[in-house]
């Protein structure tokens, strides 16, 4: 028979093990068996499929049971708002994505339906099962409200309409504020599911969601990640959006998401668009995305060790207030577009106008193009109020660093990382940060804007004592806080000395050096070595 090569029905359902019901379908019949063999209901083949589910779903007592649902394709066309009703407790069982197929077929396309309703149930679970909403451009081919510990695990949800093929919607009538409290969904898990919708909206709507999870799914589309507590996004691969990859919204708390692959979305691969408070986006690949991630609003959390490569614009804009850690990124060939600085084409951008406190340590920019910047602060006209500390940093700067829309300076680029950072930033702090270029690709040490150094090659007359040096180059120019050491080189720099070093005070961005005796007369003859550093 069909069911089983070489079995008898009996022995077929023994080998099934313990489930409370058993549908079936062959030739023009589909039925459902309690566990002792008895009929629970019957029907048409392609016509009264869904209502045979239901009855054996309906027939479970109240304590839970399993309901199988044998290999095949069912035609589900009952005129309600969802096909088939889960309840608590109850597992709805499939012999594989593969191989039991739910065709959510609303009275033949009459109207819209949801394919299975998992609303106001808890422990329910799915496993092994396709549940097909593409006909007739039906709505969500799953869909739950007030939903707590579900588990839909091996299962394909897929639906063509412009609205989820997955939704989960929340407490029934919550309030949006109450996300501070308690009153969220708890315990739902999708595991190693495929969902899939060919659309411009989302295709996966997880929201109001408390110590959840989303693991080891293939996404086609956009997931919508809005106001939860404790949400764990990992080891799921998110391709072909219509717009962003993962697009949080509404205020969160606690959410990671680690070890996806994004690929091939139209939009940013993750963005954020409202307040998130314990964010971890960390060993991720994101790739062929219009850019890779984008904070915006409030955050606190870290991005860390995610590799982006091969995206049309920047890897990371950090556009938040907030306190954030961004470290060990490595961006790749992005801004592909070639775009300009003030484009979307920095590799890293952060926007200096916000009341954050950022560190940013061990990110390499590497391979840009033509129009791109490796960093970029961006003030939008305000004043710096950004505290950044910049360390272990490598960029290749065959482009400028720039800082644009300064209240008094305007844009402005410069090859040295500190010189934007001093005007575009309300504080700083400037580690051992890395460079090469192009044509160079060795790395050299960026200056700190703390301590800088130098030769300068002075004419003597006979009668001058005091030489101007030049500019210091440093970041603060309070003489209290800068010392110069200057050590004479030439003979004629020696026999004038001892020399002194200090800060011209007609200019404070510049020092001088002063000999105890005139120099002889001389082109270029009075050599010394310069060194200028901050001090406490």
């Amino acid at each position: 028979m069909w069911f089983a090569e070489n079995k008898s029905w009996s022995q077929f359902r023994r080998s099934l093990g313990g489930f409370s019901a058993i549908v079936c379908k062959q030739g023009n019949d589909v039925w459902a068996e309690d566990a002792y063999g008895k009929t629970i209901a019957s029907g048409e083949a392609g016509v009264d499929d869904a209502s045979v589910i239901q009855s054996a779903i309906d027939s479970v007592p109240e304590e839970g049971g399993k309901v199988f649902i044998a290999p095949g394709t069912y035609q589900c066309v009952r005129d309600s708002g969802a096909q088939i009703y889960l309840k608590s407790y109850v597992w709805l069982v499939g012999a594989g994505k593969d191989s039991t197929r739910l065709i959510i077929n609303r009275a033949n396309g009459a109207g819209k339906g949801d394919g299975i309703s998992i609303s106001d149930t808890v422990g329910a679970r799915l496993i092994g099962i396709w549940v097909d909403a593409k006909t007739y451009d039906q709505c969500a081919a799953i869909v739950g409200s007030n939903v707590s510990d579900f588990v839909a695990y091996d299962c394909r949800f897929e639906n063509l309409d412009n609205i989820f093929a997955v939704y989960f919607a929340g407490p029934r009538g919550a309030d949006d504020s109450y996300v501070d409290n308690e009153t969220l969904d708890k315990n739902n898990k999708l595991i190693n599911c495929e969902i899939y919708g060919e659309h411009t909206g989302d295709v996966l709507s997880w929201s109001f969601q408390m110590d959840s999870e989303i693991t080891g799914c293939k996404i086609y589309g956009r997931v919508a990640l809005y106001k939860g507590k404790n949400v764990n996004f990992h080891h799921n691969v998110i391709y072909g959006s219509p717009n962003q990859g993962i697009w949080i919204t509404g205020k969160y708390y606690n959410i990671h998401i680690n070890n996806n692959i994004i690929r091939d979305t139209a939009g940013m691969a993750i963005k954020n668009t409202d307040d998130i408070y314990g964010l971890k986006v960390s060993n991720n690949i994101i790739y062929r995305a219009q850019a890779g991630i984008q904070l915006n609003d409030y955050v606190e959390g870290s991005v860390s060790d995610n590799y982006i490569f091969s995206t049309k614009l920047g890897a990371i804009t950090v556009n938040c207030s907030g306190i954030l850690k961004v470290a060990n990124n490595i961006a790749m060939n992005c801004n592909r577009d070639n775009k300009h600085w003030y484009d979307d084409g920095s590799i890293f951008g952060i926007s200096g106008q916000r009341d954050l406190f950022l560190e940013f340590r061990n990110n390499i920019a590497y391979d840009l193009n033509t129009n791109g910047a490796p960093l970029t602060i961006s003030l939008g006209n305000e004043e710096p109020r950004a505290e950044v500390i910049f360390e272990g940093n490598i960029f290749n700067r065959t482009n400028s660093f720039h800082g644009g829309n300064h209240p008094s300076l305007g844009n402005k680029a410069n090859s040295e990382l500190y010189i934007i950072a001093k005007d575009y930033l309300a504080k700083y702090k400037m580690g051992r940060n890395y460079a090469f270029t192009d044509t160079e690709p060795e790395k050299v040490l960026l200056k700190t804007g703390y301590e800088n150094s130098g030769t300068a090659p002075l004419s003597g007359d006979g009668a001058t004592t005091d030489f101007e040096i030049g500019a210091h180059g440093l970041a603060i120019t309070d003489p209290s806080k800068i010392a110069v050491k200057v050590t004479p080189v030439s003979s004629d720099a020696i026999a004038a000395s001892p020399c002194v070093g200090y800060v011209d005070p007609a200019d404070n961005t510049k020092i001088r050096v002063k000999f105890s005796s005139a120099p002889a007369s001389g082109a270029d003859n009075v050599q010394i070595v310069w060194h200028a550093e901050v001090i406490s």
